[in-house]
């Protein structure tokens, strides 16, 4: 289990460095209208959160995005949803 840990853990730190973040609000803008190609291929814990990730097509251009889904201890009712892209270009 470690391993499959370990590896997750590299693959995300490596793409990362692959690429460069962009702002929310161009996030949000790339998630409601560009073409979602794979959907949550890998589920990642970071502060006990999932964040799916995916690869979704806008422009022209590839990028890659997760979501955090995260609320108050105790509260049930509300829920927020956090949305964090990068742009698959490498970083020059």
């Amino acid at each position: 289990m470690k391993y499959i840990y370990g590896s997750l853990i590299i693959i995300f730190s490596v793409t990362q460095v692959f690429g460069k973040q962009i702002s929310k609000d161009a996030c949000e803008e790339v998630w409601a209208n560009g073409e979602i190609l794979h959907e949550f291929d890998e589920i990642e814990i970071s502060g006990g959160n999932y964040r799916p990730r995916s690869y979704i097509k806008y422009e022209g251009k590839m990028f890659y995005g997760t979501l955090t889904i995260d609320s108050l201890k105790g509260d049930v009712e509300t829920i927020w949803v956090s949305m964090t892209c990068w742009d698959s270009q490498p970083i020059k």
